[in-house]
Order: C-alpha cells, then sequence, then structure tokens
C-alpha cells in the first residue's frame, strides 16, 4: 500500500506509514475497479517536442509513427517507479536526524507496569531487610545490656515469682559463674540454695510453701476456735503451728496462735493452784512445756507443786 504522503511502500495489514507515520486508510471497497494510488511523479501537462536529425525530410505521417513508436520507451512503468523510488529510500544515510522506523515499536507493550512492579518489590523487599535488622540487632542489644548481676538477679526473681522456678535457677546460676566477684554473687548463691529448696518442696508437696502455709493456718484457726490446743493429736492448733514454723520459722500468725495456747494452759494452771487443785496444775504446767520445753520457770513450778505433794 502506498503512503500518500510520502509515496513509501507499506504492507497490506500496516495502519501507519513506516517511514513518516502517517494513517494509512484502507479503502472500504476491495473490488478490481478501486482507484490506483497516485504517484508523486510530477509531468508536464504536454510533452516537449525536440527536433530530431533523424525527422528531418520526413513526413508528418512519418513522424507521428515515430512519435508513438518511442513514447512507451521513454515513459517509465510503475513497477519502475516502485523500485526507484524504494532505491532513494534504501540509501538514506543511517546517522541523519530521522532514524529508521522500528515496526516491533507499533506493537510493543507498554513497560510502565512492568517497571513499577519491579520497583515495589524492591522496596518492600528492602523495607522487610530494614525491620529485620531492626529486630535482630534490638534483641542483641537487650541480651547485651541484661547480661549485668544486676539484670541477672532481675530477671531470675522474675521468673522465681512467675513460678518458672527453673528458669530462676539457670539464671542465678550463670550469674554465680559469670561474674564470681561480685557483689551480689554471695546474695545469689543464698538465694539459689533458697530455691532449690522451694523447688524440692513442691515436688514433695505438690504445691508451694505459700500456699502449704495458707492451708494449714486456715486449720489452726479453725482447731483454736474449737479450743482444739492439743487434742485431738490429728487435729489441733499446735500440729498445725509447728507444722507451718517448719516452713516459716518467723510467720507471725503461728507464733501468735502458740503464745495465745500457752497463755490459756498457763492461766488454767493458776486458777488450779487458787482452788488448791494441784493434780490440776501439774497437768497445765506440763502441756506447757510440750509446748515451748525451753520455759525455766515453768519447769521450776513443776518441781515445787511435786514437792509439797510429798
Amino acid at each position: 500500500m502506498l503512503c500518500p504522503k510520502c509515496g513509501s511502500v507499506n504492507p497490506v495489514d500496516l495502519n501507519v506509514c513506516w517511514n513518516c507515520q502517517a494513517t494509512l486508510k484502507h479503502p472500504t471497497n476491495t473490488q478490481s475497479t478501486r482507484k490506483q494510488p497516485r504517484l508523486n511523479i510530477q509531468t508536464s501537462q504536454e510533452p516537449i517536442l525536440i527536433p530530431d536529425p533523424e525527422f528531418s525530410g520526413k513526413s508528418s505521417t512519418e513522424k507521428d509513427e515515430s512519435t508513438v513508436q518511442s513514447s512507451p520507451a521513454t515513459s517509465p512503468s510503475l513497477e519502475e517507479l516502485i523500485e526507484k523510488n524504494l532505491e532513494e529510500k534504501s540509501s538514506v544515510n543511517p546517522f541523519s536526524e530521522e532514524p529508521e522506523t522500528n515496526y516491533q515499536d507499533a506493537f510493543a507493550m507498554p513497560e510502565s507496569t512492568s517497571n513499577s512492579n519491579v520497583k515495589k518489590v524492591m522496596l518492600f523487599t528492602s523495607i522487610f531487610l530494614f525491620l529485620a535488622l531492626v529486630i535482630v540487632g534490638g534483641r542483641w542489644w537487650y541480651k547485651q545490656s541484661t547480661v549485668t548481676p544486676r539484670g541477672l538477679m532481675d530477671q531470675a526473681e522474675t521468673s522465681i515469682h512467675n513460678g518458672d522456678i527453673d528458669a530462676g535457677i539457670s539464671l542465678l546460676t550463670q550469674l554465680i559463674h559469670t561474674f564470681p566477684d561480685a557483689p551480689l554473687t554471695a546474695l545469689a548463691e543464698k538465694r539459689l540454695k533458697e530455691v532449690e529448696q522451694e523447688k524440692e518442696f513442691v515436688a514433695a508437696h505438690g504445691m508451694n510453701r505459700s500456699e502449704f502455709v495458707s492451708q494449714l493456718l486456715e486449720k489452726a484457726e479453725t482447731a483454736f476456735q474449737r479450743q482444739r490446743y492439743l487434742i485431738p493429736t490429728d487435729d489441733n492448733v499446735i500440729l498445725y503451728t509447728r507444722q507451718i514454723l517448719e516452713v516459716d520459722p518467723v510467720n507471725p500468725r503461728a507464733l501468735e496462735l502458740e503464745a495465745s495456747v500457752l497463755h490459756f494452759y498457763e492461766k488454767k494452771a493458776e486458777e488450779a493452784l487458787s482452788k488448791r487443785r494441784i493434780r490440776q496444775a501439774l497437768r497445765f504446767y506440763e502441756n506447757i512445756l510440750l509446748i515451748d520445753s525451753t520455759r525455766v520457770d515453768i519447769q521450776q513450778k513443776i518441781a515445787n507443786l511435786r514437792t509439797r505433794r510429798r
């Protein structure tokens, strides 16, 4: 198909001229009666006749016949014009300002979408790597900042308070081995023994010391209200307070309950003596010694009463 603008020959299936990028109009009627495209060949309306010596002396009829015979040889055909046009186009300098048109550019897909997707992937990857480095660096810094005697001690106490005794033992052991000369090392050794004993206690009783003491105190309070101070032997105040003091030697409530029981028996013994009931008084004093055998004053009173009975 010939371009109506520049006269270049284009394939039939192209809609744009490969040379000047002009739009090609396809004829709607594809019958053989379509017009031939015009060629940009400038010709004069009337041929200029140049006298030839060969025609001299000939008649006008002979001149017309010779002109008719020579005209087809001098006028170029359509095929020659097309070939000449193609040769001119092919001889164009490739380094000129107007480069040759690439046929694939008209059908190439835009690369903006693919480029934007690649940029997004690279951006997300960079953000992910940055966050990963921040997290790893933060964890490393936290570990380095807590690997101190005070940091290890605080972590151990937190673990023990939360019920993770094994973690507390591990942290205390790490403190002792890592910082043997630190001021907190002696305290850590003492605390380690207490925690190990706590672990053994939990294994033996199925509960920690605080729970164990709370249950015994509740039973001791109930026995005290019922005045079960020494009997029955399996459910009395002194039985429960002794178990509490074995676990917690300075438990204030257990010591208070024992003092109340001792005061009760001492008061009963004085009342019995006032009524000259020596045997009953001796029994109350002996109960006091069952609770507290270090009472020297009670021991002296018992000795005096036994002497008076003789």
